[in-house]
């Protein structure tokens, strides 16, 4: 090549992403097809064989050592040799991504040919992450488990799934199952012919036929299983307090008292709600939240997935919510020299209610899951005030078309991005 120019017969395979360090020997192997040797237990064993087969290659003489070493200083290192080849991770999420790796480095040219090279490799990132809202468009077991696989073979490692917003409840509640039986499912056709609510409203272009769905609680602890053999960690967003009209709706006949009878406060939320917040001076608030956490649990254990993260929103909730709720006028946090028609005021009061809210709901999930870290959208970073390591706040960034610049960054603890 010119001065200059990239040498294009040393570069090693393409392999994304990028790993840290690759040493290419520029040669090849023929192989026709691979015999495994591990030290994996039987379901780690089987669901790499299952792996490995779904890259169009059987049984052969290649042989392919896999083996978790905990001492392991990278995520995984993958060595290939002209009749063997290793592969050692410190963890099982690792041999999956070493496993991608040998896929990516594998070709079909003149049969089955693998470039003989040393790849050791660690993410530059702890979060890899994509969000995908369910609760304004769900998609089912099937379809998120693609995804999960899609994931894997890029070595992203956090799916966080929104089951809960205005516009639905995404998750089966054995406790309150009012959310997902109301609250999964829109319509133009909201009450029944009793007069009592059976759906919400149509929203984002539905039609006029029932649409939605929820995960049970089967096919939630089937997906969890599935993602911990991708290295795929599931991370549940429940929206609170604001983003909560699917839950109040769902439950305005029950015996749930999220709102304050009396509060004349008048907001509107950015997508024109005037009654989704749930009130955060109610103690009810915090009793449905463990409710909900103690059964997502519950879910995780049967799965033996650890519950490490679960997110809490926060984000959008309008000016003006909870600022003349007697409840919240009488919580031991409300000065009653505030003038709730003064803007600096208002600040105050919200700014200490949201803090309030901060406090209780880490508390509350901490009392069922204590080493589970708990999400709030940057909106709540100035409000979370719990012990280090136990709670997270994530950041959206808005790409500006106009200058290719990104907008809207925050400051954050343990930021993890999502691009809009």
């Amino acid at each position: 090549p010119k001065s200059g120019a990239p040498n294009l017969k040393k570069a090693h395979p393409v392999i994304i992403p990028t790993p840290r360090e690759v040493e290419y020997s520029r040669k090849k192997t023929q192989i026709d097809g691979v015999t495994i040797e591990t030290n994996l237990n039987n379901e780690e064993e089987s669901a790499a064989s299952e792996l490995i087969r779904s890259f169009g290659v059987g049984e052969g003489f290649y042989r392919l050592e896999i083996k978790k070493d905990c001492n392991s200083f990278c995520d995984y290192q993958l060595e290939t040799k002209p009749r063997e080849a290793s592969l050692t991770a410190k963890n099982f999420r690792g041999i999956i991504w070493g496993l991608h790796t040998f896929r990516q480095i594998l070709s079909n040219e003149n049969g089955l040919t693998l470039p003989l090279l040393k790849i050791i490799d660690s993410g530059h990132l702890e979060y890899r992450g994509l969000m995908i809202d369910l609760a304004r468009h769900f998609h089912g077991l099937q379809q998120i488990k693609k995804i999960v696989e899609s994931m894997a073979s890029y070595k992203m490692n956090k799916l966080q799934l929104g089951v809960s917003n205005d516009e639905g409840w995404r998750l089966e509640i054995l406790a309150i199952p009012e959310l997902a039986n109301i609250g999964g499912r829109r319509s133009h056709k909201q009450f029944d012919d009793f007069g009592e609510r059976r759906a919400l409203s149509p929203a984002w272009g539905d039609s006029h036929y029932d649409t939605g769905g929820f995960f049970s609680q089967g096919e939630f602890v089937d997906l969890l299983k599935f993602s911990k053999l991708r290295g795929v960690e599931i991370i549940l967003e429940i929206n609170l307090p604001g983003h909560s009209n699917a839950i109040l709706r769902s439950l305005e006949k029950s015996n749930w008292q999220l709102a304050d009878p009396d509060d004349k406060s008048l907001y509107t939320s950015a997508q024109g709600f005037k009654q989704n917040v749930v009130n955060v001076g109610c103690e009810d608030t915090y009793r449905f939240l463990r409710t909900v956490v103690k059964e997502v649990k519950n879910l995780y254990d049967q799965a033996n997935v650890e519950l490490k993260a679960i997110h809490l929103g926060g984000d959008e909730i309008p000016a003006g919510a909870w600022l003349e709720s007697p409840i919240c006028h009488a919580l031991d946090i409300w000065d009653e020299e505030w003038d709730t028609t003064d803007s600096k005021d208002q600040t105050k009061a919200r700014e200490a209610l949201l803090q309030y809210y901060c406090q209780r709901a880490t508390l509350t999930v901490s009392e069922i899951a204590p080493n589970t870290n708990v999400g709030f959208w940057h909106e709540m970073v100035n409000h979370v005030k719990t012990e280090k390591g136990k709670s997270y706040t994530s950041v959206w960034l808005v790409n500006d078309d106009k200058s290719g610049r990104l907008q809207h960054i925050e400051r954050s603890q343990r930021p993890f991005i999502i691009c809009n």
